[in-house]
C-alpha cells in the first residue's frame, strides 16, 4: 500500500486515476491496501514566469542549492504556494528567507549567550501568557497544516507569526525583561 502518491496536475486523469483502479483491481475487497491518499500539484513558475530553457528562465534544483543553500531553497519552495495551482519559486523569497533564517539564528545565539540576563521566575505576566499563547496557537496551527501538506500556510504559522509574535513579546516586556523560559520555548519550537 502507498501513504501517498503525488504527481503533476496533467497527470491526474491517467497516472493517478489507474493508480487507483489497478489497487482496487488487485486488492479487491481489501482497501487498507489501496493508496492511503494522492496528491496533485501544479507546475513550478521561476519568478513568476513558466521555465524554459530556450528563454533563459531556468534553474535546476542543484544551482538554486548552490546560490542559496539548501535551507533557502526548502524556504522559497514552502512559501512557493500549495495545491494545484502552479507554484511561483522567487529568487528574491529565497534570499529573503535566507536573511530571515540567518536573523533567528543570530538571536538565538544572542538569547543563549545572554540567558542570564533573561528574567526568570513566574510567567504570569499578561504579556508572559500572550506570547506563549502565541507559541502553543502557532504550534497546532503548523502541525495541522503540515498534516495535510499545506507548506505556505505552515510557513506562515510556523515561521511568520512567531517571529512576529517574538517582535510584539520583546516590544511590549522591555521595561520587565522577557522571560527565560519562554524564550527557549520560542528558540525551540521555531528550530523544529
Amino acid at each position: 500500500p502507498l501513504d501517498l502518491r503525488t504527481s503533476g496536475k496533467d497527470l491526474v486523469p491517467n497516472h493517478l486515476t489507474y493508480c487507483i483502479y489497478n489497487h482496487c483491481a488487485i486488492w479487491d475487497n481489501q482497501p487498507e491496501l489501496w493508496p492511503r491518499s494522492i496528491r496533485a500539484n501544479g507546475h513550478l513558475l521561476l519568478n513568476n514566469e513558466k521555465m524554459s530553457k530556450s528563454t533563459g528562465n531556468f534553474l535546476t534544483l542543484s544551482e538554486a542549492i548552490e546560490k542559496y543553500s539548501a535551507d533557502g531553497v526548502r524556504f522559497a519552495l514552502a512559501d512557493s504556494g500549495d495545491g494545484i495551482d502552479d507554484a511561483n519559486f522567487t529568487e528574491k523569497q529565497a534570499d529573503n528567507g535566507l536573511l530571515k533564517l540567518y536573523n533567528f539564528i543570530d538571536f538565538s545565539k544572542e538569547m543563549i549567550a545572554n540567558l542570564d540576563s533573561l528574567r526568570s521566575g513566574s510567567t504570569n505576566s499578561f504579556d508572559d501568557r500572550v506570547f506563549e499563547n502565541a507559541i502553543n496557537r502557532g504550534i497546532s496551527q503548523t502541525e495541522a497544516h503540515y498534516k495535510v501538506m499545506n507548506f505556505k500556510e505552515g510557513l506562515r504559522t510556523g515561521f511568520f507569526e512567531f517571529q512576529d509574535a517574538r517582535d510584539k513579546y520583546r516590544e511590549l516586556s522591555q521595561s520587565v525583561g522577557m522571560h527565560k523560559d519562554l524564550v527557549l520555548k520560542f528558540i525551540e519550537c521555531q528550530a523544529i
